[in-house]
């Protein structure tokens, strides 16, 4: 596999973790408004170190495509955020070719918010 591929991955995986933390905060805003608290959510990269176990420098370096996550990491982080594996991956596959580019640009530049546009 060549570096650019590994590259791609890896920039799909980040924009998948984003998008999902991103849903999470969208979806606690809502509950808060109609006055329900779910604590299960994980909203932050910080507490997907809390919830899954893996130190927070490897999660920012996972979620901004500058590590390649083991298996054993992706099941943990699916795990964290409270989602399947099978899951995770369905998300991961909707990512475009057009989107990782926009975030390896994003990055290249020093920005890496990724939220989904509404």
């Amino acid at each position: 596999m060549e570096r650019k591929e590994k590259k791609y991955i890896m920039a799909r995986f980040a924009i998948t973790i984003n998008r999902i933390i991103q849903k999470n905060k969208d979806k606690a805003s809502e509950d808060r408004l109609n006055g329900i608290k779910d604590i299960k959510l994980t909203t932050s990269l910080r507490k997907l170190e809390a919830s899954s176990g893996i130190s927070y420098p490897i999660i920012q370096n996972i979620s901004t495509a500058k590590k390649n996550p083991a298996l054993t990491t992706i099941i943990s982080i699916a795990d964290g955020l409270g989602i399947s594996e099978e899951e995770l991956f369905r998300l991961y596959s909707q990512i475009t070719d057009d989107e990782i580019k926009k975030f390896l640009s994003q990055i290249q530049k020093g920005k890496t918010s990724v939220r989904k546009k509404k």
